[in-house]
């Protein structure tokens, strides 16, 4: 009887579980990218709420599943994104499929993102009484728009800051 050799194996996804070939594909980008294990809280969030709506029906009310496609455009972005400095979204999924990524500075000021199910890249932003709305293939281009918006809500935060101090 000859044994499989391990290394055999090392390429099969077949009798892997979803959960089994998102994890292989997670560390491997991990890998190329060159970041640690521990790069960032976002995309542990992220992680997190792409568990929590991975089925069908996650929110009781009959929602869709958060699709993959969603969640690695949200990782994609979020890896590009995030550093230091920048101040982390609230992640969440939307009934529709969606991956949801949404910063907030109080009342009318908040930028939403949101990854739809074919890798689409939603944005809107109100500002006050602005309002910002749009659809963007290219990364760089919702990256740009994200800086942005994320600079306006931030001018917020100071204003609202100084009038405190006062």
């Amino acid at each position: 009887m000859n044994a499989i050799p391990p290394y055999a194996l090392v390429d099969s996804d077949h009798g892997l579980s979803n959960e089994a070939a998102c994890l292989r594909e997670l560390f491997s980008s991990l890998e190329i990218s060159g970041h640690s294990a521990s790069f960032c809280k976002p995309v542990w969030d992220l992680d997190e709420v792409f568990e929590e709506a991975f089925e069908a029906n996650w929110d009781g009310y009959g929602a869709k599943a958060a699709s993959h496609t969603a969640y690695m455009a949200a990782r994609e972005f979020l890896m590009s994104f995030t550093t230091g400095e920048s101040p982390e979204p609230e992640i969440s999924a939307s009934p529709r499929g969606e991956i949801l990524l949404e910063w907030s500075a109080g009342p009318r000021h908040v930028f939403t993102l949101a990854f739809g199910e074919n890798g689409d890249k939603y944005y809107a932003g109100l500002f006050g009484s602005n309002k910002r709305a749009g659809r963007e293939d290219l990364l760089e281009r919702i990256l740009a728009e994200t800086q942005e918006a994320l600079g306006r809500l931030s001018s917020v935060r100071h204003s609202e800051q100084a009038a405190i101090s006062r």
